[in-house]
């Protein structure tokens, strides 16, 4: 009967349960699971009606009252008997149970979205009632209760509460307790013990509890590892982790379980960390987590350390250590006794057995997954994680403490790379992207670049950017742990720093004392730069921050930047080959080419530095917009001015001599103006068959480059994951900053131009070379160049003009300045020969000029100063063939009447009178057949 008693147990039953933030499916399941549903549809009614009533109170949802929640549960119970009965042949279908449902909402309608969840739940998964078999009596046992709790099948409100009363004391007790027996039975327990408060802790997200738990399985682990040392202690500890079923695997295995299976860790990573170090140091790692990339020279083979490394204090580890490893071989000539020499070899083996056996073991907690998966974890556990990876890879650690650095900075590194998703969707810039562009764009234009030339002109080198004392890298770092920072910021922040180390400090002249610098961690941080531009994703914020990195070492000391020469420059070619056309939109993008600038004279990286210009310039790598062409044309100046040599490139690469290509056989002086033309002739887009020889085009294309990973993790199981979003990106950032292919179109026109202009500028600077055979290389593509402006459609009439004014009317100029250098004869006949005939090709398209009779001014007036300026009779006479050939050409082709109107002066006239001034009888010297064809006899307009 309906007894006040009974009443009381089943509202006391049901309110043991907790519904709150459920579904009502949810809540069935979890409710329906807890006790076997009687068969008399009186007691179901009433345990039904209880139930509703408890779900109502917790998570009411769009429900109206407890009728709804009611009527609504009867409802699912019979969609879940009809839809998982196989003898029900008819199912019922959504509509059906719409239908059913309808009005019972306090007279309205159940939102049909929670409908279609609850009706999908179900046939997703069938609720499944407990029978009588199965019912839960008096025989349960803790275990079974534990895994109740763990797994999430019931869920008493009391449960939590109980659980944190025991736990500090009962993880304490089966601690000490595993610590002082040796009994399998009871050990089994104590690390069952150990898994299930695990499992507890991570069911109700007590991360307190699951950090704690962590923190004294690292304990044990380490007291049990140093109790079996002794004076050596890494033969002792291995000796410990080489038992398969001692104390220390076992709790090792545990705590790798227990890692693995929560997302609460916090605090306990680090302990976690430091325990992975242990095990780094005693040399039991899987390869998996010590194998680390590098580049290789231009031979193929691994490049030496850039920097010199610290020696390390040897202490009684090391030296037991390498007495071990030596004692077989110092027996022979120290040891009196063959009982002794056969007693140290024994022990070498046995040492060798414990390594093998404690790499095994350690092998198979699969150590590794610790990094492996921790893309899984939640975000404030990454952050963690990553700071406490930053704390022990410190740039200002001891010489002891730097092979752990290294260790822990590659860990943080592939954790970069694995969470990168989790990491890049809380990103807080460290700089005001916006405010960098802006402040950039002021300092560029075409008259930046013709000052860049103008300085090459001079002897001068262009600017390079140096790193401002503000800068990241050169500033105050906060602490790691202070505030909540994003796990990106804390990246970029811990690579600024380790470049900081090897900053001269700004103003002073000091080197770096590279005995207190982590010398195999900056080498690191270096070489895992450019893996986090390759694989991280294209956003100018991500991209910018890691460049920035690269731009701190503009501002480093130039013996470590000299030191770290082939590293840098194997690094800039691998980001330029891969990443060249993506990078090449970005400010820092200059910044690149400026570091390869410092590099020109260095006797090994310049081979490096040179490729990358080299795979930049040619006409078939992925294309490089011309608006970013410029930081290239910069740096090939600076190889043409630094080389001196005339070693050929082909003893520089490793090609083998049969198989070199024209450019292999030159200089590097002479390669980089081959160079420079290439720019020159693309952005005319004119071809020629001298330019580029097609077999040597593919054999560039296809090299090896000089800097490239030996290991080749670098792209590993990130391919097309990394290409789906690198054309999200690409896409949406099209989307969002181009603004109409029109006027991208129009500023890659002008770019163009100011190309052409500052290639020839360049081409003119060469010319004023002490060196002979590159004066007249230049002086060959000066002319090949004006020649293809003739058949160029960009090259009109204004473009022409500039040319000449901005490019071969100051060369002259500067020419007819050296006067006592004899030698620079021939160079001055040649220019000025190259001028006037540039002149005639060209003259169609200079007479459609608005004030050509300015510019013709213009020419006549260099011509003049040619002639007047000249102490030699071999280029006077020069001058004047070439004048008479220009005034010939005029008049034959009736240039100056295209271009005469009425009101406007007398060509004739005008040239008449600045030519008698210098040289009176050439009029003479022409015949009469001048005036009288264009001008009559005196001269005067007809």
């Amino acid at each position: 009967g309906r007894t006040e008693t009974q009443e009381a147990v089943r509202r006391e039953f049901v309110e043991l349960f907790d519904f709150h933030d459920m579904k009502i499916v949810d809540a069935l399941r979890l409710f329906l699971d807890s006790f076997r549903l009687p068969g008399e549809a009186q007691l179901i009614d009433r345990i039904m009606e209880a139930f509703s009533g408890r779900f109502f109170a917790h998570s009411p949802g769009p429900l109206a009252n407890s009728d709804a929640a009611y009527v609504l549960s009867f409802s699912v119970i019979m969609l879940n008997t009809d839809r998982h009965n196989p003898q029900v042949r008819n199912k019922m279908t959504f509509e059906q149970f719409v239908r059913n449902n309808k009005g019972i909402n306090d007279g309205k309608d159940i939102p049909i979205e929670y409908l279609t969840e609850t009706f999908n739940a179900i046939v997703d998964n069938e609720i499944k009632m407990k029978d009588e078999g199965s019912a839960m009596g008096d025989g349960i046992s803790a275990e079974s209760a534990v895994e109740k709790l763990s797994s999430g099948t019931t869920s008493l409100a009391t449960g939590r509460d109980m659980f944190l009363l025991i736990w500090d004391s009962s993880i304490a007790a089966i601690s000490v307790v595993y610590e002082n027996t040796n009994e399998e039975r009871i050990l089994k327990k104590a690390i069952a013990g150990f898994k299930d408060f695990a499992r507890i802790a991570t069911f109700y997200r007590l991360h307190d509890v699951f950090n704690k738990l962590v923190i004294t399985l690292c304990n044990i682990l380490h007291k049990l590892i140093a109790s079996g040392s002794g004076e050596g202690w890494k033969s002792g500890a291995r000796a410990a982790l080489a038992k398969p079923n001692g104390k220390a695997v076992l709790i090792l295995k545990t705590l790798f379980e227990v890692v693995r299976q929560g997302a609460c860790l916090r605090e306990g990573w680090k302990n976690i960390i430091s325990t992975i170090c242990h095990l780094h140091t005693l040399d039991v790692l899987p390869p998996s987590l010590t194998a680390i990339d590098d580049f290789v020279d231009a031979k193929g083979k691994p490049l030496p350390p850039s920097l010199p490394r610290r020696k390390r204090k040897e202490g009684r580890g090391r030296e037991e250590e390498r007495k071990s490893i030596l004692s077989s071989f110092s027996s022979l000539f120290f040891s009196p006794s063959s009982t002794e020499e056969a007693v140290d070899a024994e022990t070498a083996e046995a040492e060798r057995a414990h390594l093998a056996a404690a790499r095994e073991v350690v092998a198979s907690c699969k150590v590794d997954s610790v990094f492996v998966e921790s893309d899984a974890t939640d975000e404030e556990s990454l952050i963690w994680l990553i700071k406490t990876l930053v704390a022990h890879s410190s740039p200002r650690c001891s010489a002891e403490e730097e092979e752990v650095s290294v260790f822990c900075f590659e860990r943080l590194t592939d954790i970069a790379v694995r969470s990168r998703n989790t990491i890049v969707n809380k990103i807080k810039p460290l700089r005001d992207e916006e405010e960098g562009r802006s402040a950039k764009c002021e300092n560029e234009g075409s008259s930046t670049g013709a000052a860049e030339v103008a300085k090459k002109e001079n002897g001068e080198a262009p600017a390079a950017k140096v790193t401002s004392p503000t800068s990241p890298a050169s500033s105050s770092l906060p602490s790691i742990y202070a505030g909540i920072e994003s796990p990106w910021n804390l990246i970029i922040r811990h690579l600024h720093a380790i470049f900081a180390t090897v900053q001269s400090p700004p103003g002073e002249s000091t080197k770096v004392d590279l005995k207190k610098v982590a010398t195999v961690l900056v080498e690191r941080a270096l070489v895992n730069l450019v893996r986090l531009i390759s694989c991280m994703p294209h956003r100018p914020d991500i991209t910018g921050d890691l460049l920035s990195c690269f731009s701190s070492l503009l501002g480093i000391d130039r013996d470590v930047q000299s030191r770290l020469a082939d590293r840098i420059t194997a690094s800039i070619q691998m980001l330029v080959r891969m990443e060249g056309t993506y990078l090449c939109m970005l400010d820092e993008w200059d910044d690149l080419f400026a570091l390869l600038r410092v590099f020109v004279s260095h006797p090994t990286a310049k081979l490096g530095a040179f490729e990358v210009l080299e795979f930049s310039a040619a006409e078939g790598s992925p294309p490089i917009p011309f608006t970013r062409l410029r930081p290239l044309l910069y740096a090939i100046l600076d190889f043409i001015a630094a080389d001196a040599g005339i070693t050929p490139l082909a003893e520089y690469r490793r090609d083998e001599e049969g198989d070199m290509t024209g450019r292999d056989k030159l200089g590097f002086a002479s390669a980089s103006l081959e160079l420079l033309f290439s720019l020159f002739s693309r952005a005319l887009e004119a071809s020629e068959d001298a330019v580029e020889d097609e077999t040597r085009q593919e054999k560039l294309l296809s090299r090896r480059p000089s800097g490239v990973f030996s290991v080749g993790r670098l792209m590993q199981g990130e391919g097309e994951e990394r290409s789906v979003e690198q054309r999200e990106w690409r896409q949406r950032g099209s989307d969002e900053e181009v603004e109409s292919e029109t006027e991208e179109a129009e500023e890659e026109e002008r770019a163009r131009r100011d190309l052409v202009l500052l290639s020839l500028q360049g081409l003119c600077g060469v010319v004023l070379d002490n060196r002979k055979d590159i004066r007249n290389i230049a002086l060959d593509y000066i002319q090949r160049g004006l020649m293809l402006t003739v058949k160029s459609s960009l090259a009109d009439g204004d473009t022409v003009r500039l040319c000449f004014e901005e490019a071969l009317f100051p060369l002259i100029a500067r020419l007819m300045e050296h006067q006592s250098k004899v030698e620079t004869e021939e160079t001055k006949l040649r220019a000025i020969k190259v001028m006037t005939q540039s002149f005639l090709r060209h003259i169609s398209r200079l007479i459609t000029i608005a004030d050509f009779n300015i510019f013709w001014l213009r020419f006549i007036g260099v011509v003049e100063k040619c002639f007047r300026s000249s102490e030699s009779e071999a280029v006077k006479e020069a001058v004047l063939e070439s004048l008479k050939n220009v005034l010939l050409v005029i008049a034959a082709e009736k240039i100056f009447e295209k271009v005469q109107t009425e009101k406007g002066p007398n060509y004739w006239s005008l040239t008449w009178a600045v030519i008698d001034s210098f040289c009176p009888d050439l009029r003479a010297q022409l015949g009469l057949r001048v005036g009288e064809d264009a001008s009559g006899t005196d001269g005067s307009r007809r």
